[in-house]
């Protein structure tokens, strides 16, 4: 995703034409901007479709924050909180968001703790429901950090990337492999296995991405034999 718009570039050309310009290049459908500077307000106003509002006012100034606002009705809710309709901001940086289909459900990592389960410091994927107001700790097996995660438009499942061995003796290697978890049922499954083998491969798997239904997961990887033959 872009973030922000510059406010000036090349003499001569139209800050906003040249953000689109460089999204197109690299193939993003939607930017960040905040609403401090008239060409962000201006990128708003005008490409509506590729420009989501970020904003910083929120009840933990000193960190990054997600919000969801409705682009209909203009209202902007914080994401990033515990459980309840005025739960506790973390104390810490949360990010990389990602939203259901029906909007009600958005993801988000922070390093900090929303849930007394959480008590291994370490970065961590959480779920909250706008309807609910109930934000659920997505990665509950791990001790080391959940990075580059994705969730399922009909928010059933998450895929993350981790070191942590979340399937002892199914995952024996000391490096980072791909899971999905089902958040309903809370089955966990090692998605980054070898061919023929229940068992993880020893290089690295990362970048995981999940289709609409939770049932196709792509992801990047080291490893040789997860085909066969390769």
């Amino acid at each position: 995703m872009f973030k922000g718009v510059p406010d000036a570039l090349a003499e001569g050309q139209d800050p906003v034409a040249g953000t689109l310009g460089a999204m197109d290049q690299f193939g993003i459908e939607c930017g960040l901007v905040g609403m401090d500077g008239d060409h962000q307000r201006r990128a708003l106003r005008e490409h509506p479709d590729r420009f989501l509002a970020s904003m910083s006012a929120d009840a933990n100034p000193d960190y990054t924050n997600v919000f969801r606002k409705d682009r209909q009705t203009g209202a902007v809710e914080l994401v990033s909180r515990a459980t309840g309709a005025t739960g506790a901001a973390p104390a810490g940086n949360s990010f990389q968001p990602r939203i259901s289909a029906d909007g009600n459900l958005v993801s988000f990592i922070t390093t900090a703790s929303l849930n007394p389960a959480d008590v291994d410091g370490k970065q961590d994927v959480y779920v909250r429901n706008l309807t609910t107001k109930a934000t659920i700790l997505a990665t509950p097996d791990t001790t080391d950090a959940a990075f580059q995660y994705d969730l399922s438009a009909n928010g059933l499942y998450i895929v993350f990337a981790s070191a942590e061995q979340v399937l002892p003796g199914v995952d024996a290697n000391a490096v980072s492999d791909v899971y999905r978890r089902n958040l309903f049922t809370g089955v966990v499954e090692l998605v980054s296995r070898k061919a023929g083998s229940p068992n993880a491969g020893s290089e690295a798997s990362l970048s995981p991405a999940i289709s609409g239904d939770g049932r196709w997961v792509t992801y990047e990887s080291d490893e040789n034999n997860l085909v066969a033959p390769f």
